[in-house]
């Protein structure tokens, strides 16, 4: 998996639940985002937003339950979701509590036109998400580990995350056709991912801030042996930076090949490379 200065994020958010099968599905994912969003936030707070008591959203959460129709109004509401995606919201209630195959089949065709119209940026959704909370890739990486029995509770266990999150996480990314699942078994599948934009964006540099803020904690709390990190200031001229720019990718490939080779694969360890421009007349002051 390769992010790069020339990363591209698609779409809004607030498309994403059309890209969900089911009541459950959906507000795991939202309640991963307002975790991750809100640091403190719980199961308990968002069914107090939701007004539902933390027993039957958990149960919810975990297909014990379905949620009601005379409380999928409310519910909506206070998700705040637009039109078209409550719509959207309540035939899925309607198609968990359908007495019959044929009502059922009648909603997956509803369900199916309904999303479909918003195909494109529901996708574009789940890529804005899968880049902007940094979890994402680890887990996607972590399939390859050996010796390790990949299940939620074991890779929220070594990210140090929780596993409404890691379910959200693992369930997008199936989604996206970038892992398999079997049994409750993961695997990435052979595609290559790389992102690339030639502009700033927002959520290149959310990702890219999260991976930051990880590199600072591994200086303090890491031992030296199981990080490697160095620094080199000088002189260059801007027209060799496309040079520049083409040796660091040379240099990742070569990195990744490790990867190749490795006769096993017990860790998995984050690569971030910065070159920068130091002397643009833009001095910061200190705080």
């Amino acid at each position: 998996m390769q992010t790069g200065d020339n990363f591209e994020v698609f779409g809004r958010t607030d498309f994403l639940i059309f890209n969900h099968q089911t009541v459950a599905s959906y507000l795991r994912a939202e309640l991963a985002q307002r975790m991750a969003d809100q640091p403190g936030y719980s199961l308990r707070a968002m069914a107090k937003d939701l007004e539902l008591s933390p027993a039957y959203l958990s149960q919810i959460l975990n297909n014990k339950k379905k949620l009601s129709p005379s409380r999928r109004l409310t519910v909506a509401e206070k998700l705040g979701l637009a039109e078209r995606e409550t719509q959207y919201f309540y035939l899925l209630v309607q198609h968990e509590m359908a007495p019959s195959d044929t009502i059922r089949q009648n909603l997956d065709k509803q369900l199916h036109d309904l999303a479909h119209s918003y195909e494109d940026q529901a996708l574009d959704a789940d890529h804005f998400r899968f880049i902007s909370d940094w979890y994402h890739v680890p887990l996607l990486e972590m399939t390859f580990l050996d010796n390790f029995e990949f299940t939620v509770e074991n890779a929220s266990r070594l990210l140090g995350i929780t596993t409404v999150q890691t379910e959200a996480a693992m369930e997008r990314l199936v989604r996206l056709g970038l892992v398999t699942e079997n049994a409750g078994i993961y695997k990435k599948t052979d595609q290559n991912v790389v992102f690339r934009t030639n502009r700033r964006n927002e959520a290149f540099g959310s990702f890219m801030r999260q991976m930051f803020g990880l590199a600072a904690d591994a200086m303090d709390h890491h031992p030296v042996h199981e990080r490697v990190m160095m620094t080199q200031t000088f002189c260059l001229a801007a027209s060799q930076l496309e040079e520049a720019r083409q040796i660091t990718r040379e240099y990742l490939q070569r990195m990744a090949g490790l990867f190749e080779t490795a006769k096993t694969r017990d860790k998995t360890y984050q690569l971030c490379v910065q070159f920068f421009n130091l002397t643009d007349g833009r001095l910061k002051e200190s705080d």
